[in-house]
């Protein structure tokens, strides 16, 4: 199975499902509300073989849960030492200056931003997003490619934006993706300072 980052209730147990299956066959490494900030329960998953982690975050009666793919198995309960040395105030005026105020957000793209900033997950996606990890959440969905997947919806070249079902989709280049999400949240109403400094900090880091 395919993992992805999701916040679809269905797709959510499905990964579930599976991944406790795998790690009962002795596939996965499973380890159990591995996130201690959540105050939901969550089993976080590594795949030894492959090197590839994530973390599911189980639903209740008013929340859908969510899938969250790692880059690294540690809680980042600590501040990095060497993010703190590092200066980070010529990384925001690097990504500041890119800022494209005029600038036409395709409607798939723009749709997908606004509706993950309405539910209020949009620092927390982009997290994902600048992971370069795919991100479905409902219906919306923004996705990386990826060579080694079997289906051929994920062999492309560039960010595709667009609804699950595949009706209106767009794919666009990753330095267009960076661009689209830097205008947005420099531009969007609701986004509050502290927010739109996290999200520039962290599109510094990819959009070099």
């Amino acid at each position: 199975m395919k993992i992805h980052s999701t916040s679809d209730r269905a797709r959510v147990l499905a990964t579930y499902e599976w991944s406790m299956a795998q790690a009962a066959l002795g596939h996965l490494q499973e380890s159990l509300n591995w996130d201690p900030r959540s105050k939901w329960h969550n089993s976080h998953f590594l795949d030894p073989e492959g090197g590839r982690s994530w973390v599911v975050y189980l639903p209740d009666h008013a929340w859908s849960g969510e899938v969250r793919v790692l880059t690294d198995t540690t809680p980042k309960l600590t501040s990095n030492p060497q993010a703190i040395s590092r200066p980070e105030r010529p990384c925001l005026e690097k990504s500041l200056s890119k800022v494209n105020s005029s600038m036409v957000l395709p409607a798939p793209t723009r749709s997908f931003l606004e509706y993950v900033h309405q539910q209020g997950v949009l620092v927390r996606v982009l997290e994902v997003l600048t992971q370069r990890n795919s991100y479905v959440y409902n219906e919306e969905g923004c996705w990386f490619p990826d060579a080694d997947d079997p289906e051929p919806f994920f062999r492309f070249e560039g960010v595709k934006f667009g609804l699950v079902d595949e009706s209106a989709m767009i794919v666009i280049t990753e330095e267009e993706c960076w661009q689209c999400i830097r205008t947005f949240v420099t531009t969007a109403t609701g986004i509050s300072p502290g927010d739109a400094n996290t999200i520039l900090k962290m599109l510094a880091r990819v959009d070099k």
